[in-house]
This record gives C-alpha cells, sequence and structure tokens, in this order.
C-alpha cells in the first residue's frame, strides 16, 4: 500500500503502545480493509503478469525492543488478540509501566509473530489459487552483522517457511566493506 495512501488513513496505521503512529508509517495486517487489499494485490499480480515468484521484503512490524516505535496495539490488533485469547488491552498498561514486564511481552512478540505468520500463510494461498506455477518469496534484508533478528520484527521464518517458494539473503554487508 502507498505510504501516501496509508496516512491518508489513519486508521489503517499500525500503532504504538501510547497511541501514535510509529514515525515509519505501517498499514496494520489486522486490519481488515488493509489485509484484504494487500493480499488482493499479490492475487491480482500472480493472476495477471507473468512471473515465477512475487518477492517481498516486508517485515510487517517495527522493532520491538525499541519502544517508542514498537507496534502494534491499534484496535484490530486488541480484536485479533482477544479472539486468539490474548488480553493485548489489559497488557498496555503493564508495559507502559515495565516494557519487559513478563509474560506480557513475551504474548505480544509471540501475538506479532503468529500474525505475520497468517499473513503470509493468506497472501501464499492466494498467489497459489491465482498462479499455482507462481509462489512468494521472502527478501530477509536484515544485517546480521549488526544482531538485528526478524523475530525483533514479528517474524520467526521457521513458522514463515512452509508458505514460501523461495527465501533470498541480501543485507548488502559487503557495501558497508564488512566482508
Amino acid at each position: 500500500i502507498p505510504k501516501s495512501m496509508i496516512k491518508e488513513h489513519p486508521e489503517w496505521q499500525q500503532r504504538t503502545i501510547d497511541g501514535s503512529s510509529p514515525s515509519e508509517v505501517r498499514f496494520c495486517p489486522n486490519n481488515p480493509v488493509t489485509r484484504e487489499y494487500v493480499v488482493a494485490l499479490f492475487g491480482d499480480i500472480a493472476a495477471n503478469y507473468d512471473v515465477d515468484y512475487i518477492q517481498t521484503c516486508q517485515l510487517i512490524y517495527t522493532n520491538a525492543e525499541n519502544k517508542k516505535v514498537a507496534s502494534c496495539f491499534c484496535e484490530h490488533c486488541m480484536a485479533r488478540a482477544r479472539e486468539e485469547g490474548f488480553d493485548l488491552e489489559a497488557a498496555i498498561p503493564v508495559l507502559q509501566k515495565d516494557w519487559n514486564a513478563q509474560p506480557q511481552k513475551q504474548q505480544w512478540i509471540d501475538f506479532r509473530t503468529r500474525s505475520t505468520t497468517a499473513f503470509y500463510k493468506e497472501i501464499a494461498e492466494k498467489i497459489r489459487e491465482e498462479n499455482p506455477s507462481c509462489h512468494l518469496r521472502f527478501n530477509d534484508v536484515l544485517s546480521w552483522s549488526t544482531g538485528a533478528k526478524a523475530s525483533d520484527f514479528g517474524m520467526d521464518i521457521r513458522a514463515v517457511a512452509p508458505y514460501l517458494g523461495s527465501l533470498v539473503n541480501q543485507d548488502h554487508t559487503e557495501q558497508l566493506g564488512v566482508e
């Protein structure tokens, strides 16, 4: 979704724990409108273009280790978490007091991971439905040398792996003089 469109629709945006949008505007994958749009977009590409795979490097959420930008605590995430048996709304004041409070932080991280996995599963299934010879490819752009972990962004590559046709790592550390 173009960032300009997301900015025009605040209800589509992810929210930090204080209710604001992170500095990097992102759509919430648990918002039914944005989810439908993105899944349809992947389906449209698979159905109408002669491609073998559709690649994304989208890490759905912002970094969970940075309280100021960590997302998502929006109404759609609260509703989905409630459906899964996690009371995100009750966890918010606990995490506001102590960002590392357990089990709330781990439950929130696990929720983000399940959301990402379900989202990529839905995308992959739509691609295959529209074009059985096309698959979803994930481009891992995290720089392993910095200690960045996909799990900080809600991505468990092992959980998502069954829905990917291929995976490529392009962290570009060679451009930084790192061998």
